[in-house]
């Protein structure tokens, strides 16, 4: 068959037919009220599942990220929960600052723990060890957000909020995400992590989402 003959395929001018969906999420302005529904429980859901929600929102982790979390990956010496990149999306190892709210959460997971390892151990004893990283987002459903916010549609909110509401700068922000900045020779040769301005950003954020009604 000659170059582009198989009706199959594209050509090579021809663009793909696939449309990316962004992910639900709420405005800024709706989180009292998720956070007063949240707290509310009114589908009974473990306090694990509930915390994990909270770690969400104050880490902007992917929900495949968060669930295998170790209290072996924190560090006290410096404060930081370092995530290998093995269990991150892009495999770079990725550092979440620690701040006293997301302190105080974990506190609470510690209490519930069953000493395997995990921040988030399995309710059902499965064979990962953790939780289903689904748990948050059938969650959601129950609580009536079907369609409106899923766990990866909190990093939304966080890219629209902070620039808005306590102005710090996208490159901040992308960094806290674990997104690559810059072109491929800037990856390679930018290795700063900004981590005093990483710390002010998280404090500033999670300091945000208390003042919107987030309960620890």
């Amino acid at each position: 068959m000659e170059r582009d003959q198989n009706p199959a395929l594209g050509s090579r001018g021809t663009k793909g037919k696939h449309k990316h969906t962004p992910h639900p999420t709420l405005l800024w302005e709706q989180l009292p009220q998720f956070f007063v529904e949240l707290e509310g429980n009114k589908a009974n859901e473990l306090v694990m599942t509930l915390c994990a929600l909270k770690v969400a929102f104050m880490t902007f982790l992917l929900a495949s990220a968060l669930s295998g979390m170790r209290w072996e990956e924190w560090d006290p010496s410096q404060d930081l929960w370092v995530i290998h990149g093995v269990r991150m999306k892009y495999a770079d190892a990725h550092l979440i600052i620690m701040t006293d709210p997301l302190r105080e959460v974990l506190q609470t997971l510690r209490q519930l723990g069953t000493g395997n390892g995990y921040v988030f151990p399995s309710p059902r004893g499965a064979s990962k060890g953790h939780m289903n990283p689904s748990l948050m987002n059938q969650h959601l459903v129950r609580l009536g957000y079907r369609g409106v916010l899923n766990a990866h549609g909190i990093r939304a909110i966080l890219m629209t909020a902070e620039q808005e509401v306590l102005g710090f700068t996208a490159e901040i922000i992308q960094r806290q995400l674990s997104h690559s900045i810059g072109d491929k020779i800037k990856m390679v040769y930018d290795r700063s992590e900004m981590l005093d301005e990483r710390r002010r950003f998280m404090v500033s954020w999670c300091d945000a989402l208390l003042a919107q009604g987030l309960q620890v």
